[in-house]
C-alpha cells in the first residue's frame, strides 16, 4: 500500500467485525457523511479509486496558486495606487472562501461519483468513521509524530502573526473603524482563533502519542478533542455569514455619494469630492469620513473656512482623532489663524507624542507670527525626532537669520544640502544670506545653483 493510499485508510476506513466502515466524501460541507460497510477487496478497489484523482500536495499547490491570483491585484493597487477604492475588491477577494467551499463541494461530488460503482454493491451502516476514530488512527501512524511537531510549529507561528496583524491594523484604523472597514481584522483573527485550535489540536495529538509509545497501549482520542473540529465548523460558518453582510453593505458603499468622494479623491477631482460629500452629509449629517473627506478636498482648492467648519464637527463627534486636528491646523494656518493652528498642532502631539510634523507646522505659525524664539524651539524638537527633515532645517535657519544669528542659520541651510544636493530651496536661503552678509562669490555660485534646478524661475 503506498503513503497515500495508507493515509487515505487512516482517514476513511475503520475495522470492524464484518469488515470496514467507509466515510463516503460529503458534497454538502455542513452536512453528515454517508457510511457503507465494505469488504476488504472493496476496500482496495475504493482505495485505488480514491488515490487515482488530486492528491492532497496538488489540490493545496492549486489553492495556494489560486489564492496568489486573487489578492496580487489588490496588493499592487495598494502599493502603486495609495487611497485606492478597494472596497469592492476587498468583497471579491472574500468571496474565496465560498468559492472555496464550492470547489470542495464539487471535489466531493466528482469523487462520490467515481466511487459510486463500487458503493452500488456495498450496503448503508449506521457505524460512524467519527472525528475521534480518525484521529486515534492518525495517531498510530509511524510518520505521525514528526508530522504533528511540524504542524504546532506552523500553527503556533500562524496564529501570533495573524494575531500581531489584526492588532496592528485595528490600531492603525482607530478612531475610523467600521463594520465595513474592518474587514482585514476580522480576517487575521479569524485565522488566528483557526491556528491557535490546530496548535491545541496537535498538542493533544502528541500527548497521546507519548502516552501510547511509554505505556504500549494504542489510546483512543478521547471525546474532548471532537469540539475543535466543531469549532472550525462554527468559525467557517460565522465568516461565511459576516462576509456576505461585508459585501452587500462594500457594494453600497462602492455606489454611494460617500465612495465617489473617495474615488475622486485618489483622482484629485476635488470639486466632484466636495459635490458627492456634500450628498453623503445632507444624508447622514455626522458622517465624520465624509466630513473629513470634503474638508481635505475644500484645503486642497484653498477654501479654508469651509475646511475648518467640517474639522470642527468631526473633532466634536471624534475629540480623540489626531487627524482631524492636523488637519484643522493646516486650515488655520492657511487662513492666517496662527493661534488656531498652534493650538490644534499642540492636541495632535497631545494625542500623537513624538509627531515630528507637527512641531514642524507648529513652528511655521510661531514664525508667521515673528515668535522666532518658539518656532527655532519647534524646528529643534522636529529635527530631534527627524534628523533627515530638510525643511526643518531651512525653517529653523530662517529663524535663526531673523533673529540675526547669521552662521548658525548658514550651517543650517548648508546642513540641509548636504542631506539633499538638490533641494533648491536651501541655496535660495544661503544664497540670500551670502548676499546680505555681502559674501559675494558663494552667493552667486548658490544662486547659480538654484537656477541649475529651478530654471524657470525668472525672478530670482
Amino acid at each position: 500500500m503506498t503513503q497515500q493510499s495508507d493515509a487515505l485508510s487512516t482517514i476513511v476506513f475503520k475495522m470492524v467485525p464484518g469488515g470496514y466502515v467507509y466515510r463516503a466524501p460529503n458534497p454538502y460541507v455542513f452536512g453528515k457523511h454517508d457510511h457503507y460497510l465494505v469488504d476488504a477487496a472493496q476496500r482496495d478497489r475504493l482505495l485505488a479509486a480514491l488515490a487515482s484523482g488530486w492528491s492532497p500536495r496538488a489540490i493545496a499547490v492549486a489553492l495556494i496558486i489560486a489564492m496568489v491570483l486573487m489578492f496580487t491585484p489588490i496588493i499592487a493597487l495598494n502599493v502603486y495606487l495609495p487611497g485606492f477604492e478597494t472596497t469592492i475588491w476587498t468583497g471579491a477577494a472574500f468571496l474565496f472562501l465560498p468559492m472555496l467551499i464550492l470547489a470542495q463541494s464539487l471535489l466531493a461530488r466528482r469523487t462520490l461519483k467515481r466511487v459510486q460503482p463500487i458503493l452500488d454493491g456495498a450496503e448503508r451502516t449506521d457505524q460512524q468513521v467519527t472525528l475521534a476514530d480518525i484521529s486515534s488512527a492518525q495517531v498510530a501512524t509511524p510518520s505521525f509524530y514528526d508530522t504533528q511537531k511540524r504542524n504546532v510549529k506552523l500553527t503556533a507561528l500562524g496564529a501570533a502573526v495573524s494575531l500581531v496583524a489584526a492588532v496592528f491594523m485595528y490600531l492603525d484604523q482607530k478612531p475610523a473603524t467600521s463594520f465595513l472597514f474592518s474587514m482585514p481584522v476580522v480576517f487575521f483573527i479569524f485565522n488566528a482563533a483557526v491556528n491557535a485550535i490546530l496548535t491545541y489540536n496537535s498538542l493533544l495529538a502528541l500527548k497521546l502519542r507519548r502516552n501510547a509509545i511509554a505505556t504500549g497501549i494504542p489510546e483512543k482520542m478521547p471525546d474532548v478533542q471532537i469540539w475543535p473540529q466543531r469549532a472550525l465548523k462554527a468559525l467557517l460558518l460565522a465568516l461565511l455569514v459576516y462576509v456576505t453582510i461585508a459585501a452587500v453593505f462594500g457594494i453600497r458603499h462602492e455606489f454611494s455619494d460617500q465612495g465617489a468622494g473617495q474615488r475622486g479623491a485618489t483622482r484629485g477631482d476635488n470639486k466632484a469630492v466636495i459635490a458627492n460629500f456634500t450628498k453623503a452629509i445632507e444624508a447622514a449629517p455626522d458622517n465624520t469620513t465624509a466630513l473629513l473627506g470634503r474638508a481635505r478636498s475644500a484645503l486642497a482648492i484653498g477654501d479654508n473656512l469651509v475646511a475648518i467648519a467640517d474639522l470642527t464637527r468631526v473633532i466634536e463627534l471624534q475629540p480623540s482623532n489626531a487627524d482631524a486636528y492636523r488637519w484643522r491646523g493646516q486650515a488655520n494656518r492657511q487662513a492666517g489663524l496662527h493661534d488656531g493652528a498652534i493650538a490644534d498642532y499642540t492636541r495632535v502631539l497631545e494625542l500623537s507624542p513624538g509627531d515630528a510634523y507637527a512641531n514642524y507646522y507648529r513652528g511655521l505659525s510661531h514664525a508667521a507670527i515673528k515668535n522666532h524664539d518658539a518656532a527655532i524651539t519647534e524646528f529643534s524638537r522636529a529635527i530631534e525626532i527627524k534628523p533627515t527633515d530638510t525643511y526643518a532645517y531651512v525653517s529653523r535657519g530662517r529663524s535663526l537669520e531673523a533673529k540675526t544669528q547669521y552662521d548658525a542659520a548658514i550651517a543650517d541651510y548648508t546642513k540641509a544640502i548636504a542631506i539633499n544636493p538638490n533641494y533648491e530651496n536651501a541655496y535660495l536661503s544661503r544664497a540670500g544670506l551670502y548676499a546680505t552678509t555681502k559674501q559675494n562669490d558663494p552667493a552667486v555660485a548658490d544662486y547659480t545653483r538654484y537656477l541649475e534646478l529651478k530654471p524657470a524661475d525668472a525672478n530670482t
